[in-house]
């Protein structure tokens, strides 16, 4: 009646509906961001509560055991920021007096063996990009890291609010499950929101466990080599290589190559055993220490990986590569049950 399509307004209302719950979540981003760090705390934490709680065999409340993972965490990155934390700074303020040097020193020369001595010029024009690139973005993130605490107010509340936020979410995770489960009135409905949170809890528990595991391993062992066989900003280029584990696929890669870069350009002649130590480290992380962590995986294609991360990246930068990888398994999974759906029927 009137030319008026009750189909057509629907679907003009759908899609505008849709249109402005994107723009809610982009004019969001920053809040998002804060209460999904919060929520992979809570993932990491949680095995660490429910050791103390089957230690306390039921006499030991679920927020008293909290409090005790909170103040032993404390206490250790206390600790570990006082040994090692000041030592990397140092690091990093070292290397970032001696960048600039090295780039504008056009004499410095990387030592090479004499298969390569063809492809020198590429090789260090590849080496000074790395090194203009790693002192523009990565020294004075660490360099500066204490000051850029205190720059804001809003940041200084986002590190405070996100503990606080991961507590309450392992104080209180089945009401909140409960109240997610409310929203929706039908039984089917229920079942299949059931069934995703369930997923996704497994997934994430899962996959943020095994990446911090292999990030400290990383560390771990990069740390070691380093400090044994000599390599300089040791303890600097090793906390870089462990947190770029957290980017899939190209954060391994570029840890590598930034530390070979960074040594041989500050003179460090023995790169070529930092070549062999990565190959043989990826291959143990690949084939003994990821399988191992990764046990019920994100079934994730790699190819789909890599692409998510670059993807990740155009859209929301570093933090769109982090969680690039986990979205799209969540993705999996809220397709997976959308097809199969029926049975809840």
């Amino acid at each position: 009646m009137l030319g008026f399509d009750q189909k057509a307004a629907k679907a003009t209302w759908t899609v505008a509906a849709i249109a402005g719950s994107l723009w809610l979540l982009f004019a969001a981003r920053e809040a998002i961001l804060v209460f999904i760090i919060a929520t992979l705390l809570a993932y990491m934490i949680a095995p660490a509560v429910d050791f103390l709680m089957r230690r306390g065999r039921g006499k030991l409340p679920r927020w008293a055991a909290m409090v005790i993972v909170y103040i032993l965490l404390l206490a250790g990155l206390i600790t570990s920021g006082v040994i090692v934390g000041s030592r990397i700074i140092n690091e990093a303020g070292s290397l970032a007096v001696r960048i600039p040097q090295l780039l504008a020193d056009r004499s410095t020369q990387i030592p090479l063996p004499s298969w390569l001595e063809l492809y020198r010029a590429q090789i260090e024009q590849m080496a000074r990009t790395q090194l203009a690139s790693l002192a523009d973005y990565a020294l004075p993130v660490v360099q500066t890291a204490g000051k850029s605490v205190l720059a804001g107010l809003a940041h200084l509340l986002y590190i405070v609010l996100i503990p606080i936020l991961s507590f309450l979410f392992l104080l209180d995770a089945e009401g909140i499950r409960a109240s997610l489960l409310d929203v929706f009135p039908e039984h089917k409905q229920q079942m299949l929101l059931d069934r995703f949170l369930e997923e996704v809890h497994i997934l994430l528990g899962h996959y943020i466990r095994a990446l911090f595991g292999l990030a400290m391993a990383a560390f771990t062992f990069y740390a070691l080599f380093f400090e044994i066989t000599g390599v300089p900003y040791a303890l600097l280029l090793a906390s870089l290589a462990g947190v770029l584990e957290f980017i899939p696929v190209a954060g391994p890669l570029l840890g590598a190559m930034t530390a070979t870069v960074v040594a041989s350009a500050s003179g460090y002649p023995h790169w070529g055993w930092m070549i062999v130590f990565f190959l043989i480290y990826r291959l143990f992380q690949d084939y003994v220490v990821q399988p191992y962590l990764m046990s019920s995986g994100v079934e994730v294609h790699p190819v789909a990986v890599l692409f998510g991360v670059l993807a990740g990246e155009q859209i929301a930068g570093v933090p769109g590569m982090l969680l690039s990888v986990p979205l799209m398994a969540i993705l999996r999974i809220l397709w997976r049950l959308s097809i199969g759906g029926a049975k809840y029927e």
